[in-house]
């Protein structure tokens, strides 16, 4: 594979993608729904507001539904707002407004007060379903997305990011430097990896599918790339301190013509290592 790609500075020209994405309610209003490209580990720490400009807290964590890449849930502290302090509390990314610097939770009071949360040394098991479908429920089908097409794993982004990532053969390739997301779409676009020298004569980050990865069954295991060495576009590599602007329209068109080449190493759904294979469907009679 050899794309060509172009991109701006994103430090010049990310108020341009903002009006360009955002349209004309931008100019109106000053807000947005969450639909620009950003980093996951960007999105942890923003702070977030109601929709009446009140400090409600920050973003701890976003929950990646790895089968299906998307982005799921919010984890929302509150900072002591309405007493909600001690918990942390799901919230589907659909609920989610861009403004500026910060996040707005477009969720009426009543609703917020009256959320299901869990404590914060106490994480729920987020492949069991019971507690997702409790949260889904009490938001809504609106808001709530609607049933992936493959079942359903749910990883923190923070797990994901830093990573170990290993070649085929199990020789260390580099660990996982970030996650692009669009929260208004709810999905993942990429990850971002970043290759050993062995892999890239210039130590540099490369956008590739999440799915290319084969993600281990416990956090503290190492991932495995799917796509051979030779097989990498380095011209969609960058520096480590000279990001692209993700939202820049060149950019992300060459990225959404480049993604689709990578098909033949997308790994199979719940393909997990450590997991036992899948049963295979029984005969037809």
């Amino acid at each position: 594979m050899n794309t060509r790609f172009t991109w701006r500075p994103a430090a010049t020209a990310v108020l341009a993608a903002a009006s360009w994405l955002a349209g004309p309610a931008l100019a109106q209003t000053g807000q947005m729904p969450a639909a620009l490209d950003m980093r996951a580990s960007r999105i942890v720490g923003m702070d977030v507001h109601n929709m009446q400009g009140r400090d409600l807290g920050e973003i701890n964590d976003l929950m990646i539904d790895v089968n299906n890449q998307r982005v799921h849930y919010a984890i929302l502290g509150f900072g002591g707002f309405m007493g909600l302090g001690e918990k942390l509390f799901a919230y589907p990314v659909r609920s989610l407004r861009s403004s500026g610097d910060r996040l707005l939770l477009d969720v009426r009071q009543d609703v917020l007060e009256r959320a299901p949360g869990f404590e914060r040394a106490n994480w729920p098991d987020w492949n069991d379903t019971r507690y997702r479908e409790q949260v889904d429920r009490h938001f809504g089908p609106g808001v709530a997305l609607e049933r992936p097409r493959h079942a359903q794993r749910l990883m923190r982004a923070s797990d994901l990011i830093g990573m170990d990532v290993n070649g085929l053969q199990g020789d260390d390739a580099g660990e996982v430097e970030d996650l692009v997301v669009n929260l208004g779409s709810a999905k993942v676009r990429y990850a971002v990896l970043d290759f050993d020298e062995a892999w890239s004569a210039d130590d540099r980050m490369v956008p590739l599918p999440l799915a290319t990865l084969r993600l281990p069954a416990r956090e503290d295991q190492d991932a495995t790339l799917q796509v051979p060495r030779d097989k990498l576009d380095l011209a969609s590599a960058f520096d480590e301190g000279d990001w692209p602007d993700l939202n820049d329209r060149q950019y992300r068109d060459d990225l959404d013509r480049l993604m689709p080449a990578y098909r033949p190493w997308i790994h199979t759904p719940n393909q997990v290592l450590g997991a036992d294979p899948p049963r295979p469907a029984p005969a037809a009679r």
